[in-house]
Formats: structure tokens, C-alpha cells, sequence
């Protein structure tokens, strides 16, 4: 790998783990932050799992681990987005997915 990739790590260094930190101290029960730049087409593949599987009723902790495979799966040979996703939180948090949208929960 040459000098230009490892710079450009360089601005995300720490940023995503203190970011998460705060929000998890706000209540955020989980959060998925990239620590490094990532490739858009193997980030769209990784949010389309990811959520997909959260919104089937995974947990987070699986839902991560299922995007990721995916993920790896299709791009393993021409980047490393798939290992770009840091958990942070509650790997058994669930959406409640029987609440309707805007609908306040207790």
C-alpha cells in the first residue's frame, strides 16, 4: 500500500470511538462508525445488509458480523470497507420493530 492511503486514515484516527463514546453516554444504546475512508459501492452493499438484518430482527452485535460477510463477500478483492465498521454498544440491542414511526416508547 502506498503513502496516499495510509494518510488519508490519518483525519479519522480516534474521531470515531470518541463520537461514540459521547453518544452512548446520551442513551445511543449502539453505533456504527467507519475508521477509515471507505469505498460507496461496498459501503452501500454494507448498510443495505446491515439494516436489513436489523429491521429482520437481528441483534446488532449479528446484523454487524452478517454485513461485514457480506460485504467481504463481494468486495474482498478490491478493498477492505468491510473491516472499516467499529461497534460500539450493546451487541444485543433489537429495534423495536412493532412501534409505529414517530410513536413515542417508554
Amino acid at each position: 500500500m502506498d503513502g496516499d492511503y495510509f494518510s488519508s486514515l490519518q483525519p479519522f484516527t480516534g474521531v470515531q470511538a470518541s463520537l461514540s463514546r459521547e453518544l452512548i453516554e446520551m442513551g445511543v444504546r449502539a453505533v456504527v462508525a467507519a475508521g477509515w475512508v471507505v469505498d460507496d459501492d461496498a459501503a452501500n452493499e454494507f448498510a443495505k445488509a446491515f439494516y436489513t438484518a436489523m429491521l429482520d430482527g437481528a441483534t446488532f452485535g449479528n446484523a454487524l458480523q452478517n454485513a461485514r460477510r457480506e460485504t467481504w463477500n463481494r468486495f474482498r478483492d478490491s478493498n477492505n470497507t468491510w473491516g472499516a465498521y467499529q461497534a460500539y454498544g450493546d451487541p444485543d440491542f433489537r429495534l423495536n420493530t412493532d412501534v409505529t414511526a414517530g410513536e413515542k416508547v417508554d
